[in-house]
């Protein structure tokens, strides 16, 4: 499977962007950017939403292995980033119209998610989680939806101290009509 740093080199070349243009598009640093897709340094989400923002796909298209099957089994989810704060992972098939993600948000973590090119639906399948949308905050529990805009910058939180918050995201990636 190739690095998500070759995925972005790849992707980028064919949408014939040379490394300075992406650079400043993503505005992220043209060095910090070849470093990436030299797999030197490893992307924030928020580096990987503002490159991916850039080249009009979403984090899943960075993803090469497509899934031969329509299901996506539990224990085949492909991570998609993971650190102190949270979990991304793949949940439906990659380079589909819809796009799917679990987003497990562990105890006491914030992430601030940058504006996105596509609207998306979360759902909240396990604890509950305070949602900041342009300046108002939404407490969402098991089994509640909220639908953010593209656009909007938005920040997520679970206030538990001991429990995980996991979250479903829906989003449909329109292709680029040229």
């Amino acid at each position: 499977m190739e690095t998500i740093g070759a995925q972005l080199k790849n992707i980028r070349k064919k949408k014939g962007l040379t490394l300075s243009e992406l650079a400043k598009t993503s505005d992220v640093s043209l060095s910090f950017l070849s470093k990436i897709e030299r797999d030197i340094n490893t992307p924030t989400i928020a580096v990987l939403q503002k490159l991916c923002n850039a080249l009009n796909i979403s984090i899943n298209d960075l993803i090469s292995n497509a899934h031969q099957s329509p299901c996506v089994k539990k224990v085949n989810r492909k991570p998609i980033y993971e650190n102190s704060d949270s979990l991304y992972e793949q949940a439906t098939p990659p380079n589909e119209f819809l796009k799917g993600d679990i987003l497990t948000i562990f105890p006491n973590s914030e992430i601030k998610t940058y504006e996105h090119v596509f609207d998306e639906v979360g759902l909240i399948l396990e604890g509950s989680i305070n949602i900041i949308l342009d300046g108002m905050e939404y407490n969402l529990s098991e089994g509640d939806t909220i639908y953010v805009r593209k656009g909007t910058d938005h920040i997520i939180k679970n206030m538990s101290d001991t429990e995980n918050c996991i979250t479903y995201w829906v989003k449909a990636i329109l292709p680029v009509i040229q």
